[in-house]
């Protein structure tokens, strides 16, 4: 390579290299001569009539130097004090030149020196014994920053409100497809510890009102501590309730709960050639067929009003909760009917099934 390059212009001297690459060779050509600089471009050193063959074949020329940029590289290889000149090609020298240099013998890394030779495993007595060693000064550790950025966002409680009036019967609550019966002569008290925090659905809130009763015509406040972000409405059947002055329960949101949060993802697994099972979700259950598309499960999913929005990929499939925010309380269970139906073994985040005939 060093012939050829330097036979394209006679008196150009240059210093070749090659390195082996995990795509085959790289060359590396500097050249040394000083009287061609002032007028090198990188265009003048290109590939043209490329005549290679064999899978992948290609070869490209890059040019570190170019418009009065020249990389140089050297080496040091005793400790002092150096005086580095760096002149054009007529001697002058440029601005700042010479620079001074000092370099210093590094400490000696015994975990990575070495030492080779027949003098470390045997000889003759009374011969010279002789190895070499190999010594590799400490590494200079390299402090890389990484710097992230985020916005906070604080847990906002979500505030839901309902009114009921009525003097007598009973009234349904029903939060994420989870049901309870509330007389209407409930205590405050027992809303909120005995009846709402009874539903699967609901681990913990607070009752604030100036109510006596449940159903005594004072505005009544849930506020949701352990579910986050924004939540259903709670739904009010009051179909059941009687009495003078009845004005049934109604429902608001007077504050939407916000959280941070990443999507809850549930898998599916299901290895079967015929057959249904039956998907269940915080006491909902629909039927799957084990012949069904990706959209036909959704739509089966999506009919349970418990699991709210979902986003189902792929088969095996991923369940992707976008509707519940934050750890989700409760996994998909399963049951079966008919012949080949698959057994599963549901957990968040994995499943596996096996065929049964």
């Amino acid at each position: 390579m060093k012939v050829q390059v330097e036979a394209l212009a006679p008196g150009t001297l240059v210093n070749v290299s090659r390195a082996t690459d995990f795509n085959g060779f790289h060359w590396n050509i500097t050249f040394v001569g000083t009287s061609d600089l002032a007028k090198w471009t990188p265009s003048d050193f290109a590939v043209a009539n490329v005549s290679l063959t064999g899978l992948g074949a290609s070869v490209n020329a890059t040019a570190l130097a170019s418009y009065g940029g020249y990389p140089v590289t050297y080496t040091a290889y005793k400790a002092g004090v150096y005086d580095i000149f760096v002149e054009d090609s007529h001697g002058h020298g440029i601005v700042g030149s010479p620079f001074a240099m000092t370099t210093r013998e590094g400490h000696v890394h015994g975990p990575t020196s070495s030492a080779s030779g027949a003098g470390l495993v045997g000889g003759v007595a009374g011969d010279a014994f002789s190895f070499k060693i190999q010594a590799r000064d400490e590494r200079e550790y390299e402090h890389m920053t990484i710097t992230t950025a985020a916005s906070t966002v604080t847990d906002v409680v979500e505030q839901q409100t309902f009114t009921c009036t009525a003097s007598a019967g009973s009234f349904v609550a029903t939060f994420r497809g989870s049901r309870v019966s509330i007389p209407f002569d409930a205590t405050m008290n027992d809303l909120e510890f005995t009846l709402l925090e009874s539903l699967d659905t609901i681990d913990d809130v607070e009752i604030v009102t100036a109510a006596a009763t449940v159903c005594d015509g004072t505005l009544i406040t849930v506020l949701f501590t352990s579910e986050k972000g924004a939540l259903p409405l709670l739904a009010f059947d009051g179909a059941l309730l009687t009495g003078a002055g009845l004005s049934g329960v109604t429902a608001d949101r007077t504050v939407a709960g916000v959280t941070s949060f990443r999507e809850e993802t549930q898998l599916i697994r299901c290895r079967a050639a015929s057959g249904t099972f039956k998907l269940a979700f915080r006491g909902q259950e629909t039927t799957i067929t084990a012949t069904d598309d990706i959209a036909t499960l959704t739509t089966s999913l999506k009919s349970l009003s418990s699991i709210g929005d979902i986003h189902v990929t792929g088969w095996h499939d991923s369940v992707e909760f976008a509707g519940i925010q934050g750890g989700v309380a409760g996994t998909i269970e399963t049951s079966f009917a008919g012949a080949n139906s698959a057994i599963f073994t549901i957990q968040i985040g994995r499943a596996s099934c096996r065929e049964r005939v």
